[in-house]
């Protein structure tokens, strides 16, 4: 890695990891607990309006259901072909205030690839 590259990626280190602890401080200290309030690990997802592509598109058609909850979610959203930076951190700050993760990781198991029974990989997750 290059040191301009690395110094890059220090810079996006610090100036998230405020930004993600006091997001999961707070989450800790909430009182309603009823309330679902996801965080896509974007600040600001975009709207569906605007193009995107990849696993962002997903984000977009969730967004429309359950909003980017910035401040105080209980439950971090990751899709893996979007992931943010340093996403093992999010998700361990996320766990220690409490917060349920989901990482949707998806794939894709058709006829031409394990046959008509679709007997594979992707059908054991199904369970």
């Amino acid at each position: 890695m290059r040191p301009l590259d690395l110094l890059n990626l220090c810079y996006i280190w610090c100036k998230t990891y405020q930004r993600e602890r006091k997001c999961w401080i707070f989450s800790t200290n909430r009182s309603d607990t009823t309330s679902i309030r996801v965080f896509y690990g974007y600040e600001e997802v975009p709207g569906a309006d605007q193009k995107v592509f990849g696993g962002l598109v997903k984000l977009q058609d969730l967004q429309g259901t359950f909003a980017n909850q910035v401040e105080q979610p209980n439950i971090l959203y990751l899709i893996s072909s979007a992931l943010p930076y340093f996403p093992v951190r999010m998700a361990k700050m996320a766990k220690r205030a409490g917060a349920k993760l989901v990482l949707n990781q998806n794939g894709v198991a058709y006829p031409g690839w394990h046959g008509l029974d679709g007997k594979g990989p992707i059908s054991q997750c199904r369970n």
